[in-house]
């Protein structure tokens, strides 16, 4: 019973050990998003004063997207 109970505890370590890469990974790139999404505001006026990006056209309902989109 014993040498059961460490062989599941053996096992649940090492099914925790294979998880860290992916955890690891997946830390580094909220990270990454986070720091990009503080500095997007900036990336946006300073493409947007140097560019003079032009105002979008955004459909006011669903039929006239369908309507662009050609459906």
């Amino acid at each position: 019973m014993e040498a059961a109970s460490k062989r599941q505890r053996i096992a649940e370590r090492f099914r925790l050990a294979a998880q860290l890469p992916i955890l690891c990974s997946q830390l580094f790139t909220l990270l990454i998003l986070q720091s990009t999404l503080q500095l997007l505001p900036v990336i946006l006026v300073t493409f947007g004063v140097t560019m003079q990006l032009p105002a979008l056209d955004i459909p006011c309902n669903l039929h006239t997207a369908f309507k662009c989109l050609g459906l």
